[in-house]
């Protein structure tokens, strides 16, 4: 990799971001989404609090659909591979096609 600009350096920045934003949510839920199967409903108030995120949720069926899918949730585990995503498209020059497939 050469010298790049700082729009991509800023790109790269915010890959890296929200890449590890999606690692450290899926570690999290995971031991969570243990715990929602052996608990009673609501258990994900507690998960949304550690995070500080807002509890707009109304089940834990819901909770994991749109936390995990949610096209419209911006805390989404998608929403934010989304980003990740497209702030690696920006940097396709520089990055090898492995790293985008």
């Amino acid at each position: 990799m050469g010298i790049i600009s700082m729009e991509k350096v800023d790109h790269l920045y915010w890959l890296g971001r929200y890449t590890e934003r999606v690692y450290t949510t899926l570690r999290v839920f995971f031991h969570i989404y243990d715990k929602m199967i052996e608990q009673p409903e609501g258990i994900y108030a507690k998960y949304c609090e550690r995070l500080n995120i807002p509890n707009i949720y109304t089940s834990n069926r819901q909770f994991v659909r749109s936390y995990l899918f949610g096209e419209d949730n911006p805390d989404s585990v998608l929403s934010n591979m989304r980003r990740a995503y497209d702030n690696a498209v920006v940097l396709r020059d520089e990055l090898s096609s492995t790293v985008l497939s």
